[in-house]
């Protein structure tokens, strides 16, 4: 009391007040305060094995600590959000709340909850795009179905360059003769992963201005069009039509596009002569180009003119006295065709065009025709072009052959069939033939020993042969003849075929690989031919081929060599030397497994270690343990001998020998077009062996097709099948990872 006067006395004397309270303006201004929530936590939902992250906003006195909560047990980090672990059912309906702290007080959040959801699935597609076709012109449109954890989103891609929105279709623009054969695809993702389609193809077809009428000479519209134009021909049989392409041209057909060689008949006369009635048609006035030699039953083979009823030719005789039913008589001089069948109600043709499609252009395609009925000669071909590709076509009912080689041809996934000679005839450099079926070629009997068959190369280099099937022709399968050099002829099935599944004939270094090689090289007029005459990989005084990995079942006889006397070509003598054969298959039930036979003098050398030809290391199957399967030296001419012999010889040392009672060997567990799936996550690679290249590993559960090619193969132990997958890709697969479906 007495202070507090005294110093009120003192402030009166001097004018002045003393300061009372506080003398910091700042915390007057700024008195600490607890925090305040300005943002809630809010609910959140998660897939299970996803993540869920919480956050808050608060205001305080800094700085500000945050404990957050699950189920009131402290979890997280001191941070405004809080992002869990990956969730667990467990998790559903947990309560999430955060503490904040300052240095003045704390405020806590409202509850929140975390709801789990069923697990994010990586997406699958259900449904893939197709390929689609349309006139330049207009637009295109492909979709997709799928199934995932939602949201889905699409990315399309056109020939790799992201395209479309955000949808599960895809328009394009209208579209130009540059987008033919743009691949579509379309990549789908959620929060589990992601799904890419298949590739499909966006086929674009010239506008009408470039269709093609069957009534339309296709000829004059190449030649009023530039170079490069596509030509789109139209279903129907289009005939007589014979076509010189420009560089780069394209020739398109639809389902059921005919290129037809031949005239229709449908005039017909009756004449008596000498007691026969016969039934006449106009014929041509002269023949075309005549070429080929004949087997006895056909003496009119090598004449190009055929004559068809209902799609099948008439056997061609020499006199008018020799027609019965089934054949006719060209009577060139009246320019008139005898035959004895009824034609009525028939139709009834005769191939008068000598090519489909001919000429030096190159870079041009020829794909989705049949050719058909040309009267190509013998040693040419109803196509006889130049660096061509030549894809999905039927090529079938011509003369001479279907196609005439020629070099940096592409010939590929055609039907090569019922052609009178043979299905490719030719020769050239850097030629492609693969995944073709070429059959039953030879129907108007020439003389397979002069040239008739499935194919024949003949002065070939740089050839690639793979993955076809080559069967039931009335001569060789695959035929290397005269000067073929550096060839590989891989992943093939041959059978049915005369002579030889394979032939190698004068001819220089290439390589048999993995080709499967059945019921091959029957000889007409022989039962069990020995190897002077066939066998199912057939060396003829050829130098320096490699013969491995191949399946040879019961033909007439197994690998063979032939050595005589033929003369020399452009890489020196025609010798069977440095034959190399190693690691093949052979199940042979009559005939001989391997071997080679030769004329008395040099030809003897073919046994010889100079001449540097050996068996090495293959896997026999005998009908007969003990037998006489093999053929070598037996001092001054070849002998037959056992396998105990054959090894004596210095051949197989290190051979293998199976059970003739061995029912599991080889394989046959699957057959041609069967229905397959995988049973494991399978590795599909271009050959039957591991050292080739991987083109794709398919899921557990895969479902596909064996090929015609189909198999077995036996590399390292395993058996391998050749299949096509649903999902497009294609290969070899080993069969422990298969089952049937």
């Amino acid at each position: 009391m007495f202070a507090l006067a005294a110093a009120l006395v003192l402030a009166i004397l001097t004018g002045c007040a003393s300061p009372v309270g506080p003398t910091n303006r700042n915390s007057i201004a700024n008195p600490s305060s607890a925090p305040i929530i300005t943002s809630q936590p809010t609910n959140q939902v998660a897939a299970i094995g996803q993540t869920a992250t919480f956050t808050v906003v608060a205001t305080g006195t800094a700085p500000l600590g945050y404990q957050w909560y699950q189920n009131s047990a402290a979890v997280g980090s001191d941070s405004s959000t809080y992002t869990t672990a990956p969730t667990t059912a467990a998790d559903n309906q947990a309560q999430v709340q955060v503490k904040i702290t300052d240095t003045a007080g704390s405020v806590t959040s409202n509850m929140v909850t975390l709801t789990e959801t069923a697990a994010a699935v990586a997406p699958t597609i259900t449904t893939q795009p197709t390929n689609e076709t349309v006139t330049a012109g207009q637009t295109a449109t492909f979709a997709v179905l799928a199934a995932g954890t939602t949201p889905l989103s699409y990315q399309w891609y056109q020939s790799g360059a992201a395209v479309g929105s955000n949808s599960s279709t895809y328009t394009t623009a209208p579209t130009t003769e540059a987008n033919n054969q743009a691949q579509i695809q379309v990549k789908i993702t959620d929060s589990a992963g992601s799904a890419t389609s298949n590739a499909v193809t966006l086929t674009v077809t010239p506008d009408a201005g470039a269709n093609i009428g069957c009534g339309t000479t296709i000829q004059s519209l190449v030649n009023a069009s530039p170079p490069g134009t596509t030509f789109a021909l139209p279903a129907g049989i289009c005939r007589m039509q014979s076509v010189i392409p420009k560089n780069g041209d394209i020739f398109i057909g639809q389902p059921g596009t005919i290129l037809n060689g031949s005239m229709l008949i449908s005039m017909f006369s009756k004449e008596t002569i000498s007691g026969v009635s016969y039934w006449v048609a106009s014929g041509p006035s002269q023949p075309g180009a005549v070429n080929g030699t004949c087997d006895v039953a056909h003496p009119m083979c090598m004449y190009p003119e055929d004559f068809f009823i209902d799609d099948q030719p008439l056997l061609r005789v020499a006199s008018l006295s020799a027609v019965t039913t089934g054949a006719c008589y060209f009577d060139y001089s009246a320019a008139k065709v005898y035959f004895v069948d009824d034609p009525t109600g028939k139709t009834v043709e005769i191939g008068v065009t000598t090519h489909a499609f001919s000429g030096s252009a190159t870079n041009v395609t020829i794909e989705g025709l049949t050719i058909e009925k040309y009267a190509d000669p013998a040693q040419d071909g109803a196509i006889s072009g130049g660096a061509w590709t030549i894809e999905s076509n039927d090529i079938t009912l011509n003369h001479g052959g279907g196609i005439r080689l020629a070099s940096n041809q592409i010939i590929e996934y055609n039907q090569i069939w019922w052609n009178g000679q043979e299905g490719l005839t030719g020769s050239g450099s850097n030629i492609l033939v693969q995944n073709n079926e070429i059959a039953y070629n030879n129907t108007l009997g020439f003389d397979f020993g002069w040239e008739a068959g499935g194919t024949k190369f003949s002065n070939t280099t740089n050839l690639v042969v793979q993955g076809n099937y080559v069967h039931d022709n009335k001569g060789p399968g695959l035929s290397l003849d005269f000067q073929t050099y550096n060839w590989l002829i891989q992943g093939n099935r041959t059978s049915g075929n005369y002579v030889a599944g394979i032939l190698d004939e004068i001819s220089y270094n290439g390589t048999a690989r993995y080709n499967i090689i059945e019921d091959d090289a029957s000889y007409p007029g022989k039962t069990n031919p020995s190897m002077w005459w066939a066998c199912g990989f057939f060396d003829l005084d050829s130098s320096n081929a490699t013969v491995y990995g191949n399946t040879v079942i019961n033909n007439s006889n197994g690998i063979c060599a032939v050595s005589i006397s033929r003369g020399s070509g452009s890489r020196g003598a025609f010798l069977v030397q440095n034959l190399s054969v190693y690691d093949n298959v052979i199940v042979q039930s009559v005939g001989s497994a391997a071997g080679a036979v030769a004329d008395s003098g040099e030809y003897l050398d073919v046994y010889s270690s100079s001449w540097n030809n050996h068996w090495t290391s293959n896997t026999y199957k005998l009908a007969v343990s003990g037998g006489d399967f093999y053929t070598w030296s037996g001092g001054t001419s070849y002998i037959s001998m056992d396998a105990g012999q054959w090894q004596s010889s210095g051949q197989d040392t290190a051979g293998t020998w199976i059970s003739s009672t061995d029912s599991t060997f080889p394989s046959t567990k699957f057959t041609p077009n069967q229905a397959i799936s995988t049973v494991a996550s399978t590795q599909v690679w271009s050959l039957p062996t591991t050292t080739s290249t991987l083109v794709a590993t398919e899921v557990s559960g895969t479902q596909g097709t064996i090929t015609q090619v189909a198999g077995p193969i036996l590399t390292a132990g395993a058996w391998w099948w050749n299949v096509t997958y649903a999902n497009g890709h294609a290969g070899w697969s080993e069969e422990a990872n298969l089952q049937t479906f």
